[in-house]
């Protein structure tokens, strides 16, 4: 994998090869900057992978909903993300970095994480077309310069598929209930 402090393009694509696997994968042009894998269909643990570093993230609670980040393959606990009940949230790294993760008022339709002084550090709108989900990245001034961002990349797309899913599940309900 590429590392993200040497790419040129302010916007990378997350993108789903083959339908059939939760696989996906962070593109600039032809590179491969990330991946994010899911080993189980219906698993919340996801693997990240960059140049930077590996870790995992895994979803847990109903109501009130933690999404732990953890060092791969060690499973050292980094951070947690504790998420609101529209989907924006609060990451808490243990390094005493905290990112606000919320809809992005300047890009429409676009979601971000947030530094410490309100600054997005990248903007990204998820789209699905036949079965294959995408997104949209566009990293803001500076965000190569963030010491986390390929875990704030991978993170972010972990959460908005999360919610996608989400999504899916809660109308199937309703639309069973009729």
């Amino acid at each position: 994998m590429q590392a993200l402090n040497v790419v040129s393009q302010q916007e990378l694509s997350w993108e789903k090869p083959q339908i059939q696997h939760r696989n996906y994968f962070l593109r600039s042009g032809e590179s491969v900057l990330a991946s994010l894998k899911w080993e189980k269909a219906f698993s919340t643990l996801a693997l990240a992978e960059s140049a930077a570093g590996a870790w995992t993230f895994k979803r847990s609670g109903f109501l009130k909903q933690i999404i732990t980040v953890r060092i791969a393959p060690t499973e050292q606990e980094i951070g947690r993300f504790e998420a609101n009940w529209n989907g924006s949230g609060v990451l808490r790294m243990y390094d005493s970095a905290t990112y606000r993760w919320g809809k992005n008022r300047e890009r429409r339709g676009y979601w971000s994480f947030f530094d410490a002084l309100d600054r997005p550090v990248f903007s990204l709108r998820a789209r699905d077309f036949a079965g294959k989900t995408k997104a949209n990245v566009v990293l803001e001034p500076g965000a190569v310069n963030q010491n986390n961002l390929p875990l704030l990349l991978s993170l972010g797309w972990y959460l908005s598929l999360m919610r996608q899913n989400d999504e899916v599940a809660t109308t199937t309900a309703i639309t069973a209930g009729i």
